[in-house]
C-alpha cells in the first residue's frame, strides 16, 4: 500500500509542477504583452516630445484638435 501512496504523491507533484509551469508561461506571456504596450506608448510619447520641441506651433494645433476630439467622445 505504501508504494501506491508514493506513486500517487509523485503523480500529484508532477501534475502540480505542470500546472505551475503553465501558469508561469501564461504570466510571462502577459508580461511580454504589457512590455510591448509600454514600448508603443513610450514611442508615442517620444514622438510627441520631438514634435513639441521641433515644431511647437504644429504641436499646439494638434493638441487643440485632440482636445476637441476627446470632448466629442465624452
Amino acid at each position: 500500500m505504501s508504494c501506491f501512496y508514493f506513486i500517487q504523491a509523485f503523480e500529484n507533484a508532477a501534475a502540480d509542477q505542470q500546472f505551475n509551469l503553465e501558469v508561469a508561461i501564461k504570466n510571462v506571456d502577459k508580461m511580454s504583452n504589457e512590455l510591448k504596450k509600454l514600448n508603443v506608448e513610450s514611442q508615442l510619447l517620444l514622438c510627441d516630445l520631438i514634435l513639441n520641441f521641433n515644431h511647437p506651433m504644429k504641436a499646439k494645433d494638434l493638441r487643440e484638435v485632440e482636445e476637441k476630439t476627446w470632448s466629442l467622445t465624452d
